[in-house]
This record gives structure tokens, C-alpha cells and sequence, in this order.
């Protein structure tokens, strides 16, 4: 089927099927041909991103998804998309059209619409956003980058500066804000446990990677999206420095706040001296490797 195709192609995927999935099958068999992807494209309604986010609905219970043991949330699926894609295509959503009158937020350039983009600049600001009026002027698909974005505990926020040693970043863009945090000590786990619950609230999106002191070898992934948290191994440190590094995107951010917190749950000048196994195992990481 392959050899039969046009020159220029579009494929479309359904909103559960992750793109870097396709591409694993696609790209060997494009360069058999000689031929390759141009471009990553991931269609959106920008007035819904939010509350997308949000849906503490799996993607079967939300009718999303044909395959009924698919307990991935909207907005698990929605955060992958988004870093592996290159260019986003705003669009008016069907509640738009519908409910036109009463709907005026949700319409290009209403509020919500516009909270929206703010959003997805957060969440995603590698992208090339292509608005309802623009050109379609799609960027250019890149593997390396794209699968980088896309690996669970990658922090891929756009660059505002270095604010300090702890916050090293806050990316400002309407609403929205990214804190990024940093902390070259490891992190105690039963006051980490704690301090999750402040460090996600409100969080539409989080991400990183965590030095935990039970654990000092093991590099842990923190991810969340919207209601839902989760660590996860990704092995061990091997030739890469350990640290801790996260970022937070909320509309409520504050840095100084933020920071503080994940200060507290650094080990002490006398905790580093003592073993690992002293610490207990308050987040259960042993069921993680």
C-alpha cells in the first residue's frame, strides 16, 4: 500500500493514538522508500485544553478510546502529544459552532480561546501554532528533538532567564506560568511525600526528575497532569550527575513559595551522613523498580 501512495500524504490518527507509535512502524518503511515525514501535526480546540487537562476520566469513559482497559486520562495522552508534535493547528471546537450564542469565549479570540493558547504556549513551547487566520505554514519534524520532548521526565520550558539558584526559571506568558526548580541534594522522602501535595496543587501540568534519599541510585520520574500525579523509574543514574529538576505550570504559581518547598525536603548537612535505609520508604519506591 505504501508504494502506492501520492506524493504528499496526511494521515490522520484518532485522539488515542499516539503519534511516536505510528512512526515506529512508518519511519523504516518511508525509508525504504526514500521518502520521509515532513511535518507532526496535532489539531486542537484550544477553548477545551483545560478542561481536557483536567478529566479525571479515563480516554474509554470519556469516548475516546475503542479499547476498554485504556486508563490513560485525556490529559496524560494530551501532554505526549504535545511534546512530540512540531506544530499545533488552533481550532474552533464543535461547542463553538453549536452553542455560537452562547459561547462567545470559545470562538477565536474569546476568553477561553485565548486562555487556551496561553496554555498550550506552557505546555508546549516548541511549537509552531498555526491560528484559525494563519497560514499553514507547518514546522519541521525532527526525531531526535521530538523523542526527547516526549521522554517521560524531560523539562522543556522556554527560556526566560535565570532568576536564582533555586528557581532558575519563570516562563510568564498571560495566565500562565512555568517555575522551574532545581536541588543538587537528594530529597527526603517522607517530607518529599508531603510536600507533593503542595508542590501539584493546582498544577495543570508537572514533570521532572527526582533524587530521592532512600533511593539515591534510582532516577525517578515525576509526572502529572491535571488531577492525576505519578512516579515512575527510569533506572539508574548511570554516567548522568543526580538531581532534581521539575517544572510546574499553574496559573497560580508562586516561585519564591515553590521554591521554599522544595527546599524543605532537601536532606541536611547531618542526613546525608547517614545511610539510605534510615530514611524509610514513604513514597514506596521499591515497588517502582
Amino acid at each position: 500500500m505504501l508504494d502506492a501512495l501520492p506524493e504528499d500524504v496526511i494521515v490522520g490518527l484518532p485522539p488515542s493514538v499516539n503519534a511516536d507509535m505510528v512512526l515506529e512502524y512508518l519511519d523504516p518503511q518511508l525509508a525504504l522508500r526514500g521518502r520521509s515525514l515532513d511535518s507532526v501535526c496535532l489539531a486542537l480546540d484550544p477553548a477545551a485544553l483545560e478542561d481536557q487537562m483536567w478529566d479525571n476520566r479515563t480516554l474509554w469513559q470519556a469516548g475516546l478510546s475503542s479499547v476498554q482497559d485504556d486508563d490513560r486520562t485525556p490529559g496524560e495522552f494530551l501532554v505526549k502529544e504535545i511534546a512530540f508534535a512540531d506544530t499545533s493547528l488552533m481550532l474552533e471546537g464543535l461547542f463553538a459552532h453549536l452553542f455560537e450564542a452562547d459561547a462567545p469565549g470559545c470562538q477565536t479570540g474569546g476568553e477561553h480561546f485565548l486562555r487556551g493558547s496561553q496554555l498550550l504556549a506552557e505546555v508546549g513551547p516548541h511549537l509552531a501554532v498555526i491560528h484559525p487566520d494563519d497560514e499553514l505554514d507547518l514546522a519541521t519534524y525532527e526525531p531526535h528533538s521530538a523523542r526527547w520532548r516526549a521522554t517521560p521526565g524531560t523539562v522543556n520550558v522556554r527560556d526566560a532567564g535565570k532568576v536564582n539558584d533555586s528557581t532558575d526559571a519563570t516562563a510568564r506568558v498571560g495566565e500562565f506560568t512555568t517555575v522551574e526548580l532545581r536541588a543538587e541534594r537528594p530529597m527526603h522522602p517522607t517530607r518529599l511525600k508531603d510536600a507533593l501535595h503542595w508542590l501539584a496543587e493546582g498544577c495543570v501540568w508537572l514533570r521532572g526528575t527526582l533524587w530521592i534519599g532512600n533511593a539515591p541510585e534510582a532516577k525517578m520520574v515525576l509526572g502529572g497532569a491535571g488531577p492525576f500525579v505519578w512516579l515512575e523509574s527510569q533506572g539508574k543514574w548511570g554516567v548522568e550527575t543526580a538531581h532534581t529538576h521539575i517544572a510546574l505550570t499553574s496559573d497560580s504559581n508562586d516561585a519564591s513559595d515553590l521554591a521554599e518547598i522544595l527546599r524543605s525536603c532537601e536532606l541536611t548537612d547531618e542526613e546525608i551522613l547517614k545511610s539510605p535505609i534510615t530514611f524509610g520508604d514513604a513514597l514506596r519506591l521499591t515497588d517502582l523498580s
